[in-house]
Parts: structure tokens; C-alpha cells; sequence
């Protein structure tokens, strides 16, 4: 679990004038503030290097009025200023009742994020195995169909083909990113995320390091979609077809 330690000063003093900010507004209703996201985690593969990141906060409060937005809206410029993005502002209710519906996205709240004040609200959640499946098979569907219309779209033309797979490997590693967690396996480098999709049939290992390869990266060579799209959509059919029919230990 990380740790504020993790933060620039700059950015502990922000949490602190945003919990302030919080608690004048929402008085006792406040229960929890959390702090998540990759800002936590500089040391991650899939960081931006010299990239402004936001840091991502969730505050869990009894209730949230119109008058509360208002208020915050109000202090919005200065927790911009202060490199915080805009706090999520849920219920416990509904944060637990949503986990079925955003499993990956509140799951990696639940499981890597640092309490800023109040108890910690997560105690005793847990991210149901099934749910996950389901979100990596809706994810990795509409990743396949990404790939064959914009296929399409680009008429076979090299370039375009180039930037289709580029621009499409920030996704993808996202989704393989999901497939290691829901089976468990490491996320936290290139090499892992390889290795945790490298046994599924059909999956094609040097085009997903080949493609993975090309996050962040802002030119590709013009030869590069020809030679990866077979492969890269290959293995994401395969990994389709695995996502299906795949079932918990």
C-alpha cells in the first residue's frame, strides 16, 4: 500500500488545504479523503516521465448537495493550482454499490491508495472475480473492434496503419494490465505484462512486447503497423476467446 512519503511536499501541502477546504464545506458529513493513482507509484513502467500528472483524490461523504458542488467549484482554481485533479465525491453506499459496475477502476482505489484523513474507508472491500472477467471481456471486445474498423478506416495505407497501432497501445496495455490482475499475476512492468498473458492460446509474444513497446513513444516507423497488425490483432482475439469462457481457481 503507498504512502503520502511518496509525494512531493508541494503536493502533501495541497492534500492538506484540500482536506481543510473539505471539512468547511461538508462538516461532519466528511468521512474519508483518499489519496490514488500513479502519482503514488513514480516508479511504475506505465508512468509519464515530465508529464504535469493531477493527483487523483476520492472523498467519501453522508451526502452531497448542489450547494456542496457550488462550493467546490469555487475553490476549483486552487486545487488545480496545487496539481490536485478534482475530487471524486461519492457516498460509501455508492462506492461500494458501484464496484460491480467500474471493478477495475475502484478496485485499484481499494487496493492502492493512501489515506489522507478519517478512517480508511476500505476495509473488508473486495472486487468480486466474476466482475473483473466481465470488465476484461467488454474491454478486450471493444478493443478488437477498435482494431478491425480502424483497419478500415485506414485503407491499408501504411501510415495510417502505423498510427492505428500506436495510438492503440495505450489500451492495450491497460487491458493486459487487467487480464494479469484478474489471474493474479504481476502488473508492474513490461516484462510482467508479457508474462502474464504469454500462456493464453493463440496470444503471439513478440507482437504484444512489440506493441506494448510503443506506449508513450510519439513517432512510429511506417513499416511497423504492416508488420505487427497480424499478430497484435491475432492475440487480441485470442485473448477474447480466453476472457469468455475463463473461470476463477
Amino acid at each position: 500500500m503507498p504512502t503520502l512519503a511518496a509525494l512531493p511536499a508541494d503536493l502533501v501541502s495541497g492534500l492538506d488545504s484540500l482536506q481543510a477546504d473539505l471539512a468547511a464545506i461538508f462538516g461532519t458529513r466528511l468521512r474519508s479523503l483518499v489519496a490514488y493513482g500513479v502519482r503514488l507509484f513514480p516508479a511504475t513502467w506505465t508512468a509519464h516521465p515530465g508529464r504535469a500528472i493531477p493527483l487523483n483524490t476520492l472523498a467519501l461523504v453522508d451526502a452531497c448537495s448542489l450547494d456542496d458542488l457550488q462550493a467546490c467549484a469555487a475553490r476549483a482554481t486552487a486545487w488545480r493550482r496545487a496539481g490536485l485533479a478534482m475530487p471524486l465525491l461519492l457516498s460509501e453506499h455508492e462506492f461500494r454499490r458501484s464496484l460491480d459496475v467500474f471493478p477495475f477502476e475502484y478496485g485499484d482505489i481499494v487496493a492502492r491508495h493512501a489515506t489522507v484523513s478519517g478512517p480508511d474507508p476500505f476495509e473488508g472491500v473486495v472486487v468480486g472475480p466474476e466482475d473483473l472477467r466481465r470488465a476484461c471481456e467488454a474491454q478486450a471486445k471493444g478493443h478488437l473492434i477498435h482494431l478491425r474498423e480502424g483497419f478500415i478506416e485506414t485503407g491499408a495505407q501504411a501510415g495510417d496503419l502505423s498510427n492505428l497501432v500506436a495510438a492503440s497501445s495505450g489500451p492495450f496495455a491497460t487491458l493486459i494490465a487487467h487480464v494479469a490482475r484478474l489471474r493474479g499475476r504481476d502488473d508492474s512492468s513490461l516484462d510482467a505484462l508479457v508474462r502474464g498473458i504469454d500462456d493464453v492460446p493463440g496470444v503471439r509474444r513478440a507482437a504484444v512486447r512489440d506493441v506494448l513497446g510503443l506506449v508513450n513513444v510519439s513517432r512510429v516507423g511506417n513499416d511497423e503497423g504492416k508488420r505487427l497488425y497480424p499478430d497484435y490483432l491475432a492475440s487480441v482475439e485470442a485473448l477474447v476467446s480466453f476472457l469468455d469462457t475463463w473461470k476463477s481457481a
